[in-house]
Protein backbone atom coordinates (compact mmCIF):
# COMPACT_ATOMS: atom_id res chain seq x y z
CA UNK A 1 0.00 0.00 0.00
CA UNK A 2 1.11 3.50 -0.67
CA UNK A 3 1.03 6.02 2.13
CA UNK A 4 -0.41 9.45 1.45
CA UNK A 5 3.08 10.95 1.27
CA UNK A 6 4.17 8.41 -1.35
CA UNK A 7 6.45 6.58 1.07
CA UNK A 8 6.45 2.82 1.49
CA UNK A 9 4.36 1.80 4.50
CA UNK A 10 5.93 -0.01 7.44
CA UNK A 11 4.15 -3.25 6.51
CA UNK A 12 6.31 -3.37 3.39
CA UNK A 13 9.42 -1.87 4.90
CA UNK A 14 9.82 -4.34 7.79
CA UNK A 15 10.12 -7.45 5.56
CA UNK A 16 12.56 -5.56 3.36
CA UNK A 17 14.74 -4.67 6.34
CA UNK A 18 14.64 -8.28 7.57
CA UNK A 19 15.78 -9.50 4.14
CA UNK A 20 18.52 -6.88 4.06
CA UNK A 21 19.73 -8.11 7.44
CA UNK A 22 19.90 -11.65 6.06
CA UNK A 23 21.93 -10.37 3.12
CA UNK A 24 24.41 -8.64 5.41
CA UNK A 25 24.83 -11.73 7.57
CA UNK A 26 25.51 -13.86 4.48
CA UNK A 27 28.23 -11.49 3.27
CA UNK A 28 30.70 -12.79 5.87
CA UNK A 29 30.21 -16.54 6.15
CA UNK A 30 33.55 -17.04 7.87
CA UNK A 31 36.02 -19.73 6.96
CA UNK A 32 35.95 -23.07 8.71
CA UNK A 33 39.02 -25.27 8.45
CA UNK A 34 39.11 -28.85 7.20
CA UNK A 35 41.11 -31.49 9.04
CA UNK A 36 43.93 -31.24 6.52
CA UNK A 37 44.28 -27.50 7.20
CA UNK A 38 42.62 -26.48 3.93
CA UNK A 39 39.66 -24.15 3.81
CA UNK A 40 36.37 -26.06 3.82
CA UNK A 41 35.36 -23.99 0.78
CA UNK A 42 38.36 -25.33 -1.10
CA UNK A 43 37.24 -28.95 -0.57
CA UNK A 44 33.44 -28.56 -0.80
CA UNK A 45 31.24 -28.74 -3.85
CA UNK A 46 31.71 -29.79 -7.42
CA UNK A 47 33.41 -27.80 -10.12
CA UNK A 48 31.23 -25.94 -12.55
CA UNK A 49 31.36 -27.54 -15.99
CA UNK A 50 32.33 -25.50 -19.03
CA UNK A 51 28.63 -25.60 -19.97
CA UNK A 52 27.71 -24.14 -16.54
CA UNK A 53 30.26 -21.35 -16.97
CA UNK A 54 29.00 -20.62 -20.48
CA UNK A 55 25.40 -20.55 -19.19
CA UNK A 56 26.27 -18.05 -16.44
CA UNK A 57 28.24 -15.90 -18.89
CA UNK A 58 25.31 -15.91 -21.35
CA UNK A 59 22.80 -15.03 -18.64
CA UNK A 60 25.02 -12.12 -17.60
CA UNK A 61 25.22 -10.67 -21.12
CA UNK A 62 23.12 -7.52 -20.78
CA UNK A 63 23.05 -6.95 -24.53
CA UNK A 64 20.44 -9.70 -24.70
CA UNK A 65 18.07 -8.30 -22.03
CA UNK A 66 14.57 -8.14 -23.48
CA UNK A 67 12.02 -5.36 -23.41
CA UNK A 68 11.89 -2.08 -21.52
CA UNK A 69 10.51 -1.02 -18.17
CA UNK A 70 8.92 -3.82 -16.13
CA UNK A 71 9.45 -6.56 -18.77
CA UNK A 72 13.19 -5.73 -18.85
CA UNK A 73 13.30 -5.79 -15.05
CA UNK A 74 11.49 -9.17 -15.01
CA UNK A 75 14.07 -10.55 -17.47
CA UNK A 76 17.00 -9.22 -15.40
CA UNK A 77 15.50 -10.61 -12.18
CA UNK A 78 14.97 -14.05 -13.73
CA UNK A 79 18.57 -14.09 -14.97
CA UNK A 80 19.81 -13.09 -11.53
CA UNK A 81 17.82 -15.96 -10.01
CA UNK A 82 19.21 -18.46 -12.55
CA UNK A 83 22.79 -17.22 -12.05
CA UNK A 84 22.39 -17.69 -8.29
CA UNK A 85 20.81 -21.13 -8.58
CA UNK A 86 23.42 -22.76 -10.82
CA UNK A 87 26.48 -22.46 -8.53
CA UNK A 88 24.33 -23.31 -5.50
CA UNK A 89 23.10 -26.49 -7.20
CA UNK A 90 26.77 -27.52 -7.46
CA UNK A 91 27.56 -26.52 -3.85
CA UNK A 92 29.78 -23.78 -5.26
CA UNK A 93 30.10 -20.97 -2.72
CA UNK A 94 30.12 -18.34 -5.49
CA UNK A 95 26.33 -18.59 -5.43
CA UNK A 96 26.08 -17.53 -1.78
CA UNK A 97 26.23 -13.77 -2.31
CA UNK A 98 23.23 -13.92 -4.61
CA UNK A 99 20.97 -15.64 -2.07
CA UNK A 100 20.22 -12.43 -0.15
CA UNK A 101 19.59 -10.16 -3.14
CA UNK A 102 17.45 -12.84 -4.84
CA UNK A 103 15.31 -13.14 -1.69
CA UNK A 104 14.93 -9.37 -1.37
CA UNK A 105 14.11 -9.12 -5.06
CA UNK A 106 11.49 -11.90 -4.94
CA UNK A 107 9.82 -10.94 -1.67
CA UNK A 108 10.05 -7.15 -1.59
CA UNK A 109 11.28 -5.46 -4.75
CA UNK A 110 9.37 -7.29 -7.47
CA UNK A 111 5.98 -7.23 -5.70
CA UNK A 112 6.34 -3.45 -5.33
CA UNK A 113 7.50 -3.10 -8.93
CA UNK A 114 4.48 -5.05 -10.17
CA UNK A 115 2.04 -2.89 -8.17
CA UNK A 116 1.50 0.30 -10.20
CA UNK A 117 0.08 2.08 -7.14
CA UNK A 118 3.11 1.44 -4.92
CA UNK A 119 5.23 4.28 -6.33
CA UNK A 120 4.37 7.58 -7.94
CA UNK A 121 6.61 6.99 -10.98
CA UNK A 122 6.73 3.28 -11.90
CA UNK A 123 9.00 3.75 -14.94
CA UNK A 124 11.60 5.52 -12.81
CA UNK A 125 11.35 2.75 -10.18
CA UNK A 126 11.78 0.07 -12.87
CA UNK A 127 14.78 1.94 -14.27
CA UNK A 128 16.53 2.13 -10.87
CA UNK A 129 16.04 -1.60 -10.27
CA UNK A 130 17.16 -2.49 -13.80
CA UNK A 131 20.35 -0.46 -13.31
CA UNK A 132 21.20 -2.33 -10.09
CA UNK A 133 20.55 -5.68 -11.81
CA UNK A 134 22.59 -4.52 -14.83
CA UNK A 135 25.60 -3.85 -12.60
CA UNK A 136 25.29 -7.29 -11.04
CA UNK A 137 24.90 -9.01 -14.43
CA UNK A 138 27.81 -7.13 -16.04
CA UNK A 139 30.16 -8.05 -13.21
CA UNK A 140 28.97 -11.66 -12.94
CA UNK A 141 29.42 -11.98 -16.71
CA UNK A 142 32.93 -10.51 -16.43
CA UNK A 143 33.86 -12.98 -13.70
CA UNK A 144 32.86 -15.98 -15.80
CA UNK A 145 34.51 -14.82 -19.04
CA UNK A 146 37.72 -13.83 -17.22
CA UNK A 147 37.31 -10.09 -17.71
CA UNK A 148 38.17 -7.71 -14.88
CA UNK A 149 35.39 -7.34 -12.32
CA UNK A 150 34.73 -3.87 -10.94
CA UNK A 151 36.66 -3.71 -7.64
CA UNK A 152 33.46 -2.64 -5.85
CA UNK A 153 31.87 -5.99 -6.77
CA UNK A 154 34.94 -8.21 -6.69
CA UNK A 155 34.77 -8.93 -2.96
CA UNK A 156 31.24 -10.31 -3.31
CA UNK A 157 32.34 -12.89 -5.86
CA UNK A 158 35.39 -14.25 -3.99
Amino acid sequence: MRAQSGAITSTRLVPLLVEMGATVSLRSPGVATAASGESVFAVCGRSLSSHDVQTIASLGAISTLRGAGLPRLEDAAERHHEIAALPLSRDDRRGLFSVGPVAVEADAVMPLQRDPGSVSNPEWAHSISVQLRRRYLVNRHAEFVSFPVNPLWDKYFE
